[in-house]
């Protein structure tokens, strides 16, 4: 059925949708601390800007007659992204 914004309602569970920080970080075990950090940054990430770039490519043909082709991406606003590397390249400190 429709959902009351317009979209489409699937009839699967809402989101999980953090409510508070925990007081205290040491009342979390390592574990529970990385399972909060996830959905919160989860979340962040979807009311986050979006991640803007484009893909480039060039083709170089050789006197062979072979075709040589590098492609990169080039990203213009990182948006979320920058929720997304902030947790993947953290340190081991808990």
């Amino acid at each position: 059925g429709a959902a009351g914004d317009g979209g489409y309602d699937a009839g699967d569970h809402p989101p999980i949708t953090p409510v508070r920080v925990p007081d205290d970080r040491d009342q979390l075990s390592r574990k529970e601390w990385d399972l909060f950090e996830l959905v919160a940054s989860h979340f962040l990430q979807t009311v986050s800007p979006d991640w803007e770039g484009e893909e480039i490519s060039v083709t170089a043909t050789l006197v062979a007659g072979e075709q040589f082709v590098a492609s990169a991406t080039v990203v213009h606003e990182r948006g979320w992204m920058e929720l997304s590397d902030r947790r993947s390249h953290r340190g081991a400190d808990p």
